[in-house]
């Protein structure tokens, strides 16, 4: 499964860490255990677009993303 959140809707370039956006993670995990999907999750955070931020904000928010995800994953 591939994991990106959103900020502003349809058509808006706004793609921050997962967990600081409007995408609601909860519903989404909770139909994926009904199911039972036990498989990968990949993340991808692109912020607003060109110009990128500096690494240490990159790797700030990976770190953030990794951190909220891992609580609906099991290790």
């Amino acid at each position: 499964m591939h994991a990106k959140d959103q900020i502003g809707g349809p058509g808006v370039w706004n793609f921050p860490a997962a967990g600081t956006g409007e995408v609601n993670f909860d519903a989404i995990f909770a139909a994926l255990d009904e199911v039972g999907f036990d498989g990968p999750v990949s993340v991808e955070i692109e912020f607003t677009g060109e110009p990128w931020p500096p690494l240490a904000e990159v790797e700030a928010a990976a770190k953030s993303a990794h951190d909220f995800l891992r609580k609906f994953v099991p290790a």
